[in-house]
């Protein structure tokens, strides 16, 4: 700990004030909840928080495909987070924290 407060204390003297970091306040903030069924199927939908208003923006629900029923659950579960990822629309340049 003590080698990492001397690199801060080095550089930091020395930084310009930039940062490679989008800001923080200009942030959208999206969760996501999915789940899936072993026989059934998956779904899940997304929420904006935003402006602190949620808004919804995506609801999905899908079957399980027949050729996927014998598959272990959490293949089902990932395959509903997979879904979700790329279905809320205006991702492009978001930084997704799963």
């Amino acid at each position: 700990m003590r080698a990492d407060l001397l690199w801060w204390q080095t550089f930091l003297k020395d930084w310009n004030g930039l940062s490679l970091l989008r800001n923080v306040a200009d942030r959208h903030t999206w969760h996501i909840w999915t789940d899936a069924s072993g026989k059934l199927g998956m779904g899940g939908y997304i929420v904006e928080l935003s402006n602190l208003s949620p808004s919804l923006q995506d609801v999905f629900s899908e079957r399980v495909p027949k050729r996927e029923l014998h598959k272990d659950i959490q293949f089902k579960e990932m395959k509903a987070v997979g879904h979700a990822m790329p279905s809320g629309h205006g991702w492009i340049g978001f930084m997704d924290l799963v």
